[in-house]
C-alpha cells in the first residue's frame, strides 16, 4: 500500500477546498444573476401596466376583479379597453 507523506495529504486537502469554494462562489453569482433578471422583467412589466393605464387615459380604475371604468368612461371605451386586456391575457 502506497505511503503518501502529510504535506501532500494537506496540500491535495487545500486545493480541493478552493476548487470547493470556487463552485460554491460561482453558484452563488449565478443565483445573484438570476435574482437580478427576475428583478429586471418585474420592473419591466410593472412599466408595461404604468403605460398601457396612461393610453387608457387614466379612465379605468383597478379593482380587485380587473379593471372597471369610472361612471364618465363612454361604453365604447370600456369596450376597447377590454378587449385589449383580454388580448393581453
Amino acid at each position: 500500500m502506497p505511503q503518501f507523506n502529510e504535506r501532500a495529504l494537506y496540500a491535495f486537502w487545500a486545493l480541493q477546498k478552493s476548487v470547493n469554494d470556487l463552485i460554491s462562489l460561482l453558484l452563488k453569482c449565478r443565483l445573484f444573476i438570476r435574482t437580478l433578471e427576475n428583478a429586471d422583467k418585474k420592473i419591466l412589466i410593472k412599466e408595461a401596466k404604468v403605460n398601457e393605464r396612461r393610453a387608457l387615459g387614466n379612465k379605468f380604475v383597478p379593482f380587485l376583479s380587473g379593471l372597471r371604468r369610472k361612471p364618465a368612461v363612454s361604453k365604447k371605451t370600456y369596450q376597447n379597453a377590454q378587449k385589449a386586456l383580454d388580448g393581453r391575457s
